[in-house]
């Protein structure tokens, strides 16, 4: 998916979530409340359209990063789960 694409599909989604979300948990807060069911399904939200926005190069490279350290972090758990 290009930017475009990504771009059209998020505000595709947002023009129904927006309406969905301040109508059942209320409008957006301007600060994130750990605890607050509000602010808790907008972060929600925000996370599922930044899931698939595209990237550059380097995002992509320090997001692999990160996931192949969570990768050896689980392995060695898992290694000292099974002795």
């Amino acid at each position: 998916m290009n930017k475009q694409q990504f771009d059209f599909t998020a505000s595709v989604v947002w023009t129904v979530l927006d309406p969905f979300l301040k109508l059942h948990f209320g409008e957006r807060c301007d600060d994130f409340e750990f605890g607050c069911e509000c602010c808790e399904r907008w972060r929600l939200a925000d996370k599922l359209l930044a899931f698939d926005s595209p990237r550059s190069p380097q995002t992509l490279t320090q997001e692999i990063e990160t996931l192949k350290t969570s990768l050896q972090w689980r392995e060695e758990l898992l290694s000292k789960m099974s002795k």
